[in-house]
């Protein structure tokens, strides 16, 4: 390997490496498999201390497109009266969660919060 350069593994090849690792293949060998050194093969371990990631999969409340169930999962474990949910409104904004950086966005932030404010005060 030339001095400086790191020697990176695909998303591939890292699954494969945690697979061989828990096979109980050595890091020579696994090295020697993608023609890398046994030190690249060890930075992908080392940092999770051999335990193997887990598989991250998204929630099928996430990924549901209905607001309302999605509301529901999310504010099971708050312990809201049905009465009080009632009061819990969605709404979507063009920039995501970085509002601040589209103006149209954050102008309607200001307006939501502002009208938010009125009506608690009443």
């Amino acid at each position: 390997m030339v001095e400086g350069k790191q020697s990176r593994l695909s998303p591939a090849q890292k699954a494969d490496v945690w697979r061989r690792w828990k096979a109980g293949e050595s890091l020579h060998g696994m090295g020697r498999a993608y023609g890398r050194p046994h030190n690249c093969i060890r930075c992908v371990l080392l940092p999770r201390g051999g335990i193997a990631p887990a598989v991250r999969q998204r929630s099928g409340i996430a990924r549901d497109s209905n607001p309302g169930i999605c509301s529901a999962g999310l504010f099971s474990g708050m312990g809201l009266t049905t009465e009080a949910h009632k009061n819990v409104t969605h709404d979507y904004f063009n920039a995501g969660y970085l509002v601040y950086i589209d103006q149209p966005s954050l102008n309607k932030l200001k307006k939501d919060v502002d009208e938010l404010f009125d009506a608690a005060s009443h």
